[in-house]
């Protein structure tokens, strides 16, 4: 028994100590968010929890294909990592900043990003879009393209997660066509049809599938719990930590300077 104690305690106190230097490490490098972090997918933060699987998924993919297709060698390198970010957020107006959060989450590479966020109130329901674009991002989506793509998806349908559908698609298409000089096409009905059939969890919703690390790291934990779980139960056999090889999406670098368009209900 006492030849046991003398091996648990040192690795105790190893972990113990290794946690807190990990933990430390962590509080010094870790961004710190006004509103909420992004989740591991990037592209989608449903923050108030009111979009459906299927809706998640489409942007999810979509905003990562048009990533991966915009740094083709093909094209200068200067509007390269263009990044379409949807978020949702419980919030009254006034205590809301997109440019905050879109500078915070450094959408798009080379300044080519945008921002979409629905705000809701305390019981749910929709209140207002906010449209943000980047730097760059200005020169192929000026205020007027983001005043119709909005007026018009929000007059055309009763269900926001229809007028956010044509909205992110429209904004494919002409990120697509004025940037890059590429057809887009999209259907929309396809879209609905999945807010209705599908309902697999995103990566970062399912524990199982997604594997405990990235839980850890990127769910709503707090900083020392997840560094001391992952600390206690992800140590291999080599000493080092096991969530190191986890990816995630990130944003490119890019800001905003406020160039936004806001619309209520």
């Amino acid at each position: 028994m006492n030849k046991i104690k003398r091996i648990i305690v040192p690795l105790v106190i190893l972990l113990l100590f290794g946690g807190a230097i990990v933990f430390l490490i962590v509080q010094l490098v870790q961004p710190k968010y006004t509103y909420f972090k992004p989740t591991s997918e990037f592209y989608i933060n449903d923050h108030a929890e009111q979009l459906s699987q299927g809706a998640k998924w489409s942007i999810y993919l979509n905003s990562e294909m048009l990533y991966e297709d915009s740094l083709d060698k093909e094209y200068p390198a200067e509007i390269r990592g263009s990044q379409v970010v949807v978020a949702t957020y419980q919030t009254d107006r006034a205590d809301f900043s997109s440019t905050t959060l879109f500078n915070e989450f450094k959408i798009g590479k080379n300044d080519m990003g945008v921002l979409i966020v629905l705000l809701y109130d305390s019981e749910g329901n929709f209140k207002e879009i906010v449209y943000e674009v980047g730097v760059r991002m200005m020169g192929y989506l000026t205020f007027s393209d983001m005043g119709e793509i909005v007026s018009n998806s929000l007059e055309t349908y009763t269900d926001i997660e229809l007028s956010l559908g044509e909205i992110y698609f429209e904004t494919l298409e002409r990120i697509y066509d004025r940037v890059y000089d590429t057809n887009f096409t999209y259907d929309l009905a396809l879209y609905e049809e999945d807010l209705y059939t599908f309902f697999k969890p995103l990566p970062s919703e399912d524990f199982f599938n997604a594997g405990w690390y990235t839980w850890l790291i990127f769910g709503d934990l707090p900083n020392w719990l997840s560094i001391t779980l992952l600390v206690f139960f992800g140590l291999g056999a080599s000493g080092t930590i096991g969530f190191m090889g986890v990816a995630a999406n990130n944003g490119g670098g890019g800001k905003s300077i406020g160039y936004f368009l806001s619309k209520k209900k």
